[in-house]
């Protein structure tokens, strides 16, 4: 279990981004905070809506998995976002979907030539080979 940011596609196209350029001391858009959990079936996403403050969660059975990339698309531009999100399309009771992931985001602090650099990062290349391999196993 890990500390994740996510949103959906239809979710991010409605925050009205714009060109506002994303920048080092702010998290990447997203809608929910909360946990993600690769459980035996399913991937799992629980958390809070952060604006409504309600309880948020959905399981992602990984045999509805359609696409699971890293990197940005015309939803989730590179304009947006230094870090690069983990995608997920889905398909669910004849509904596609799309939910962008940032996992284990945090903001490290490097020292270089007596100035600190704050530097985002996240483990998303890891939860996508992890993924990946359930995928493998599920199909």
């Amino acid at each position: 279990m890990e500390r994740v940011l996510f949103a959906h596609g239809k979710e991010i196209r409605r925050m009205n981004i714009g060109w506002r350029f994303y920048h080092l001391f702010k998290e990447p858009p997203h809608k929910y905070r909360g946990k993600i959990t690769l459980g035996k079936d399913a991937l799992m996403l629980k958390g809070m809506d952060i604006k409504r403050d309600e309880e948020f969660g959905i399981e992602i059975p990984y045999k509805k998995i359609e696409d699971l990339r890293f990197g940005f698309d015309d939803v989730f531009k590179r304009r947006m976002s230094i870090l690069k999100p983990l995608r997920i399309r889905y398909q669910t009771d004849g509904e596609r979907s799309t939910v962008y992931l940032f996992i284990d985001f945090r903001k490290a602090v490097f020292l270089f030539s007596l100035r600190a650099w704050v530097i985002p990062k996240t483990k998303n290349k890891d939860w996508l080979f992890a993924l990946r391999k359930k995928l493998a196993i599920a199909l």
